[in-house]
């Protein structure tokens, strides 16, 4: 399963068991609710806030897509306007001559206000027909930038499980860590009521018997660490799952199985990730986004052609005579089409400022893809090295519990028959104990690291909800 099906796995996992356990959680948050590592994946891609502001900006960039190929369309508006004029009026007779029906005495200024009302009503259609390849430029480029940020989403999936899985598995170690400290606190306490008994009949001194009080009291001391710890590491995983407070989680052990890695090769985990991991590809897509810019930049250079349309009418209470229906319908209607083809020739270098500018975000991103690829190399050799030094850890404790074990065995022998001292008993059983600790971290820790292998690689999807 890749990087992207762990998206269809967020969006299809209603079908699945993860649902369930939510609605379980809203209806009864105190229940205790069965919890797998697969389903603690599934419920993290339903519920991450991350994994949804990615998904909002997918939607944006396919708004942008939608723009840039409407770029093409042609542009139709429709305008009314009404229009006010006051305006001062003079007689004719202003520069002394008569006109018929004047009175030959003196000559008068005639001055007067005027208000004429108007409307103006008219239809543009705007068609761009030629554009040097400016608007294919800008659509493809928002398609490179669409698939990008399809890819992050993808990307941002796989830190979403990575995440969740983590969180899981730091729970189920903190588990054992108590499993071991409360199964070392129930034998010292065995221990001590067997001391105790002869003590009472006077086979065993006083100082073993608060030594292994005081031993107790340390177990206890340590006990209440872990624990805290093991529930600092539920509450974790609940918020990152987004569950209601007093939610309990019945995690399921078999989760520290093996996470499946196709081999721990190095060059070859490497080239499986740049194949696979999606950020990378993204990156790639920006790169071809960046050289379609370039494209647009370029064609500034190009002539424009568009074909532009007109028609609109207009009245005015200036012309009384015609009326209102004369005047729209009769003598102001007008109407115009035409090509306009505009050449550049000097634009002060704008577009070759433009095409150095897109040329060098094309150099930018390419740099930035291969300063990825080297720190994504870097990262996956990292990872093939802590999985190596986690099984070591992990064989070498194991080795280590069973040699603490045969020793305890031997100084509890030694001691039964006095021939040995209560203090080398208590010495083995702190070095069982260890050796029991340092087993359960190295567990878990090399199931972290194959899960940190698999997500430097892009195959988490196939390695956690895939199995």
């Amino acid at each position: 399963m890749s990087a992207l099906a762990l998206v269809v796995v967020a969006g299809s996992a209603h079908a699945q068991t993860a649902p369930d356990t939510s609605a379980a959680f809203v209806a009864a948050p105190a229940a205790v609710v069965p919890l797998t590592l697969p389903d603690a994946v599934r419920l993290a891609l339903l519920r991450s806030p991350d994994l949804e502001r990615a998904g909002y900006t997918v939607a944006q960039r396919a708004l942008d897509v939608r723009e840039a190929e409407a770029a093409g369309d042609p542009a139709l508006s429709v305008s009314v306007g009404p229009t006010l004029r006051l305006s001062r009026t003079y007689g004719t007779n202003f520069f002394g001559i008569p006109q018929p029906g004047d009175s030959l005495g003196a000559v008068t200024l005639g001055v007067g206000n005027r208000v004429v009302f108007g409307v103006s009503a008219g239809v543009n259609l705007d068609l761009p027909i030629l554009d040097g390849g400016v608007r294919r430029a800008n659509r493809e480029a928002a398609a490179r930038i669409l698939d990008a940020a399809r890819l992050d989403l993808s990307r941002t999936a796989e830190d979403v499980a990575r995440l969740a899985a983590a969180q899981y598995v730091q729970a189920l170690q903190s588990d054992a860590l108590v499993s071991v400290e409360d199964t070392s606190l129930a034998a010292d306490r065995a221990l001590l009521r067997r001391v105790q008994a002869e003590y009472d009949v006077g086979n065993r001194d006083i100082g073993d018997v608060l030594q292994q009080q005081a031993a107790i009291a340390q177990g206890e001391v340590r006990l209440a660490t872990v624990r805290r710890n093991a529930a600092v590491a539920r509450l974790g995983l609940r918020q990152s799952l987004r569950l209601p407070p007093g939610t309990e989680l019945a995690l399921d052990p078999s989760a520290a199985g093996d996470i499946p890695l196709p081999s721990l090769d190095v060059p070859a985990l490497v080239a499986r990730a740049f194949r696979e991991r999606t950020d990378l590809t993204a990156q790639a897509v920006r790169i071809e986004a960046a050289r379609f810019d370039v494209r647009a930049a370029r064609a500034g250079r190009a002539p424009n052609l568009s074909l532009g349309a007109q028609a609109g009418t207009s009245y005015s209470s200036f012309d009384d005579n015609r009326g209102a229906f004369g005047q729209v319908f009769d003598v102001n209607p007008n109407s115009s089409v035409g090509l306009t083809l505009a050449v550049p020739i000097l634009d002060r270098g704008r577009t070759r400022r433009a095409v150095e500018r897109a040329e060098v975000a094309v150099a930018d991103n390419g740099a930035f893809l291969e300063q990825r690829q080297l720190q994504v190399a870097s990262d996956v050799e990292t990872a093939v090295l802590d999985v190596v030094a986690a099984q070591a850890r992990l064989d070498a404790s194991e080795a280590g519990v069973a040699a603490a074990r045969q020793a305890l065995a031997a100084n509890e022998a030694r001691y039964r028959v006095g021939a040995g001292v209560f203090l080398d008993v208590l010495d083995a059983r702190r070095q069982l104990v260890r050796a029991a600790s340092d087993a359960a971290t190295a567990r878990f820790d090399l199931l972290l690291a194959r899960i940190a292998v698999a997500y430097q690689t892009g195959a988490l999807g196939a390695a956690l909800v895939g199995r």
